[in-house]
């Protein structure tokens, strides 16, 4: 059996212990250092009145993704806070999926900042919806 890096045993934890991420049932689909892909599957629970995966949701999986990705960017840290979460939306998220692709673009000391693509899954098909920025304070 392979070992777990201690990276994706971060994210786990922290969603683990999130109470908002476990309602929403994101689910970790990669973990490297500074890179974090989170998924969710469609679901009633997760849309607007339209059907479409709903903004806050959106909103949230940008920000799990871009704090996983500042977490584990090195030098690793236990615990990162949200600053600054800026959310782009530039079409309806429709898919069976969707998945938040973060990295973290600055691992500095203090100020950590994560760029995160959010596309929709259906089949095959992939369509990027939104774009998010996410500022993370590293809390010793």
């Amino acid at each position: 059996m392979e070992e777990k890096s201690p990276h994706r045993s971060l994210v786990e934890t922290v969603l683990a212990r999130s109470g908002f991420a476990s309602t929403a049932r994101i689910e970790i689909e990669a973990v490297a250092p500074g890179a974090v892909d989170l998924r969710v599957e469609m679901s009633d629970a997760v849309t607007q009145f339209d059907g479409f995966f709903h903004g806050g949701l959106i909103a949230t999986l940008a920000d799990c993704a871009g704090g996983g990705a500042g977490a584990t960017a090195e030098p690793m840290t236990t615990r990162v806070v949200t600053t600054n979460l800026q959310v782009t939306f530039m079409k309806p998220a429709r898919g069976r999926s969707i998945v938040a692709r973060a990295v973290c673009a600055h691992p500095g000391r203090a100020l950590r900042v994560s760029e995160v693509d959010l596309i929709t899954r259906d089949g095959d098909k992939e369509t990027r919806v939104a774009t998010a920025t996410v500022t993370l304070m590293a809390v010793p």
